[in-house]
């Protein structure tokens, strides 16, 4: 193995449930959060992880530390209560963070999530290699992720021989794969990371498993930005005890790559147990054409490049009703502005009645609320409910109202950096518009060019 490259590593499983951050403060548990995405802090879960029946609530150690591991469920225990629940889940993992994620304690305990620790972060560390920092967690009391050594003296045959014996069969929690990880730790911080991972370790994923199935047809879906989204429809088939039916093609190109058409046989998986995915066209008749029209306004689609070289389809009619309904759903959506009550079929009817025809009308209901509660499915209370959600969001940080406009390219990362540079001050980020301000100069803003500049402007 090349990212071995000599150097003594450690083999361990990569686990498959919610990874969890416990902090402990002179050797109690002060605070658990899932782990957070894209720089945001995650959850607080304290008052779940804190009854997990392998958690330490105390250890020895009294320095400050940041144990990080994995929330799981054994296959079997996940067998023998997820058919008791009323709304049985797909996956250990899945049931895993929804346990963890429960607002009620109480009921968050009647499930048996296990915590596994797999990493530390502490001021007071002693320890030179990474197995040392795994039996120090296991001298904490800590349940520790099995492992074994990979020297750097062995022959890749043997290295093969270990890799091979981690056999997920024969391991009792849901894994998704392997990590190989450098035993120098000062080595492998040195290494940095990227915006998706450490550069110091190294997963290794098992070779998807394929299953035949007939296709059927293609769903077409107008998107905010005006992107027409293609889905592949096909007959039922179970996947790690999912049924699925529906899988997302990516662009055009790959659409044309597999040449569907209705009775094909293709063969599908889910991409890391999660995301269905078409991966063979066996038949390859291509009787499905090439979508011309929109499915929400008629209007004729146009194919467009992107930096990239992908070629996606768009609707160009600026009044498709679907951008404008979309594009509401994105800006109350829990990620961006987090309004409930303003879910996509509620976001629908208000734009038809003309009582939404821009953002600042979602912050002007009140002058609807009689024909609001008069509609059907409505209410005083369902009314009062969606003006307290817009009521809270009537201030916000300038990163999160970025991100919920849906500028093309401007997601939550790209808005955290805007704050940074602008300060978080909205008066600032439009001046610098008006002022023409190349944004190309910011982080990571570069590799867009123009298109981000004028898209904000």
């Amino acid at each position: 193995m090349t990212f071995i490259g000599g150097r003594t590593s450690v083999l361990s499983w990569k686990l498959d449930g919610l990874t969890l951050v416990l902090r402990y403060e002179g050797g109690a548990l002060r605070q658990a959060i899932t782990r957070g995405r894209e720089g945001l802090v995650g959850e607080d879960v304290t008052h779940t992880v804190r009854h997990m029946r392998n958690v330490p609530r105390r250890i020895p150690c009294k320095e400050p530390l940041e144990v990080r591991g994995e929330g799981v469920i054994s296959w079997a225990n996940f067998q023998t209560i997820n058919h008791t629940l009323g709304d049985a889940y797909t996956s250990p993992r899945s049931l895993a963070a929804g346990s963890v994620r429960k607002l009620d304690a109480r009921e968050a305990v009647k499930r048996p999530v296990e915590f596994i620790a797999f990493d530390l972060i502490s001021d007071a560390e002693t320890w030179n290699t990474k197995r040392q920092q795994l039996d120090f967690l296991s001298q904490q009391g800590f349940d520790v992720v099995p492992h074994v050594l990979l020297d750097a003296r062995e022959a890749p045959k043997d290295v093969r021989h270990k890799i091979e014996s981690m056999d997920p069969a024969g391991y009792a929690y849901p894994v998704d794969g392997l990590i190989v990880e450098y035993d120098d730790l000062a080595f492998g911080r040195a290494l940095g990371a990227t915006g998706h991972h450490e550069n110091r370790l190294m997963a290794l994923k098992w070779q998807d498993t394929l299953y035949e199935t007939a296709f059927r047809g293609l769903e077409v879906a107008t998107t905010r930005t005006g992107m027409v989204s293609l889905t592949g429809v096909f007959d039922d088939v179970e996947i790690d005890g999912a049924i699925v039916n529906h899988a997302y093609l990516h662009n055009l190109d790959i659409f044309m790559e597999l040449a569907l058409g209705p009775g094909d046989k293709i063969s599908v998986y889910r991409a890391n147990m999660i995301i269905p995915q078409i991966a063979e066209n066996h038949t390859k008749s291509g009787d499905c054409p090439i979508p011309s029209v929109c499915p929400c306004c008629g209007g004729t689609l146009k194919i467009h490049k992107s930096p990239g070289g992908t070629r996606q389809l768009y609707c160009e009619n600026p009044d498709c009703p679907a951008k404008l309904v979309r594009k509401f759903v994105h800006f109350c959506s829990k990620t961006r502005m987090e309004m409930e009550g303003l879910a996509e079929q509620t976001l629908e009817l208000f734009v038809q009645r003309g009582w939404i025809k821009n953002f600042g009308d979602i912050y002007e209901l009140e002058r609807h609320r009689a024909e609001i509660v008069a509609a059907p499915g409505f209410g005083q209370k369902s009314f009062d409910r969606i003006q307290s959600a817009v009521d809270k969001r009537r201030t916000c940080t300038l990163n999160q109202f970025i991100a919920a406009l849906g500028i093309p390219m401007v997601g939550r990362h790209a808005g955290r950096e805007l704050s940074r540079h602008f300060h978080g001050s909205w008066a600032e980020f439009e001046q610098a518009i008006l002022d023409g301000f190349d944004f190309t100069t910011l982080k990571d803003f570069a590799t867009l060019c123009g298109t981000q500049r004028k898209s904000l402007s």
